[in-house]
């Protein structure tokens, strides 16, 4: 895929924000709908699902990295992840909350989550595009460790 095929892969909705954007909500609290929707309708998964038993956590389903786009047109409540996040925003903004602060990104800024860190996004409109990179805490420090072993320019 070049450049502009990626652009227009991540400027186009998925089936989930074409369902938030039925819906006119912003809230994914209605878990249990969705994830019968989405067996219903056989929609695509993102690269983890929501642990039904605790609503507003993530459970990642990856052995070592996973990339994916956060979905729009909703508010993703406080949760909490098993993993390390590296999240990008490829246009528009992103408003978090991380342990009880705001935080604004905005196109090109990149933000590190550690595991177990608490946060929540605000509603994401039709130009936020964020990027999710999800790394393993192993996966992290085996890459970061080699890189600051070979010496090079970040290290």
């Amino acid at each position: 895929m070049n450049r502009e095929g990626l652009h227009e892969y991540l400027i186009s909705n998925t089936k989930l924000e074409d369902l938030m954007l039925q819906l006119n909500s912003h809230s994914c609290n209605n878990i249990l709908f969705l994830n019968k929707y989405r067996e219903n309708q056989k929609v695509e998964r993102f690269h983890f699902f929501y642990d039904t038993d605790e609503l507003n956590y993530f459970k990642p389903i990856f052995k070592d990295f996973i990339i994916n786009k956060s979905p729009r047109y909703m508010d993703v409540h406080e949760h909490s992840h098993e993993y390390i996040e590296i999240i990008y925003v490829y246009s528009g903004r992103l408003i978090q909350n991380v342990k009880d602060q705001q935080i604004v990104l905005n196109k090109g800024d990149i933000c590190i989550l550690d595991t177990h860190c608490s946060h929540s996004l605000n509603y994401l409109d039709k130009d936020d595009i964020i990027i999710n990179i999800m790394l393993s805490k192993n996966f992290f420090n085996s890459i970061f460790v080699e890189l600051l072993i070979e010496n090079d320019i970040i290290s």
